[in-house]
């Protein structure tokens, strides 16, 4: 009798513990675990068109009224997003703040840094031309925290948790520093 009672002790302790440990793993994959210091956004975009919606953490892209023409990566929460014209092309660019596992997507750098297995801040560019949405920058680990962003004269100016400010600009492919500013 005591050895099935010890049994069965053991057998719930091992089954509550592995529920618990897959309740832990679903709400780190959700993001339940990241910084304090996110803010995030929710909110609309728009020109004539597309109309942009971003809310709980998810961007939707609607084209003709209430088509929805896109919506944001699975496995990536946003942050934030803009809508303008980063590339001074004439044409505004949808551009995401967000979050994903990994500093990579499918496509590795050739100098082989390694891929993490924890959540990375990124940012997205993303044109829109046909009433459709074409990726045009994926950058990896930005390589700061970036609390909160905007658009200003052309450039993204990126504010840190630590008020650190710096703005950056779209040079041939991709954003590059443009200046830090003293905070």
């Amino acid at each position: 009798m005591k050895r099935k009672r010890l049994f069965i002790i053991i057998a719930v302790s091992i089954a509550a513990a592995a529920v618990l440990a897959l309740a832990v793993f679903t709400a780190w994959r959700a993001g339940a675990f990241l910084p304090g210091w996110i803010r995030w956004q929710n909110g609309q975009a728009s020109g004539n068109e597309p109309l942009i919606c971003l809310e709980n953490k998810k961007v939707t892209v609607f084209s003709d009224g209430d088509q929805v023409a896109w919506e944001s990566p699975e496995g990536v929460l946003v942050q934030d997003a803009l809508f303008e014209d980063i590339d001074s092309d004439g044409e505004r660019e949808l551009m995401l703040l967000c979050w994903k596992i990994g500093r990579y997507g499918k496509v590795k750098p050739k100098f082989g840094a390694p891929e993490v297995n924890r959540w990375v801040q990124h940012i997205y560019i993303y044109d829109w031309r046909e009433r459709s949405i074409h990726a045009i920058w994926m950058a990896s680990d930005i390589g700061l925290d970036v609390e909160s962003w905007s658009f200003d004269e052309g450039k993204l100016a990126l504010k840190e948790p630590s008020g650190k400010e710096s703005k950056w600009a779209w040079y041939d492919w991709g954003l590059e520093l443009s200046e830090e500013v003293k905070k």
